[in-house]
């Protein structure tokens, strides 16, 4: 949802390499490593390596900065491996649900 902020935590699960993850766009603000808080501090990606644990924010966009044409924005991790490139990517979609909430007599009675 636009102009709200969400608490997110990466866990290294992975076995080998060390990833990096970025939200286009959006900046993460980074406020505990490991479960030990830490001095905030804002980011463009985070990478982290196996067994590590990274707690941050994101504050999503006000629905004045979200164009109709695009609502959408990739979140991209990647392995820092250099031996293959392009092998260990992975890619999700952060999306914007600009239309408005109903009033909650549309909704349909389901006890009914």
């Amino acid at each position: 949802s636009p102009g709200k902020q969400y608490r997110f935590r990466l866990v290294g699960a992975q076995g080998l390499f060390a990833y990096r993850v970025a939200f286009a766009e959006h900046k993460l603000k980074v406020f505990a490593m490991d479960g030990t808080l830490v001095k905030p501090k804002e980011v463009d990606f985070i990478i982290f390596h196996a067994g590590e644990r990274y707690d941050f924010l994101l504050e999503t966009k006000t629905a004045d900065k979200i164009s109709d044409g695009n609502s959408s924005f990739p979140i991209w991790g990647r392995t820092l491996e250099t031996s293959i490139p392009d092998v260990h990517i992975v890619e999700a979609i952060l999306h914007y649900d600009t239309t408005p909430e109903p009033d909650s007599t549309e909704y349909e009675n389901v006890f009914n």
